[in-house]
């Protein structure tokens, strides 16, 4: 975690841009818990796990929008019964 923080800072000193995904609420079960977050650069690499599979992969694309418009996104998710199963989580 130090080496990524170091590398986000480089970034983030360069005058880089930097997507930050945190999942800010949950209810019920989940893959990740509150707070949990990862970093996603502008090539589309990220540093990190949300919980992976669908959900993750709306989050990268939301986060394309993030770096296109400059304007910060709330993304809400409903993670029950057959919904979870096509999540890939």
């Amino acid at each position: 975690m130090m080496a990524e923080t170091h590398q986000i800072h480089r970034v983030l000193s360069d005058g880089g841009d930097i997507v930050l995904a945190t999942i800010v609420d949950q209810k019920g079960s989940a893959p990740r818990t509150t707070g949990t977050s990862f970093w996603i650069h502008p090539d589309g690499t990220f540093s990190g796990t949300i919980g992976g599979g669908k959900l993750e992969a709306d989050v990268l694309q939301a986060a394309r929008r993030v770096f296109a418009d400059g304007k910060n996104l709330l993304l809400y998710f409903r993670l029950k019964g057959e919904e979870v199963a096509l999540t890939d989580m």
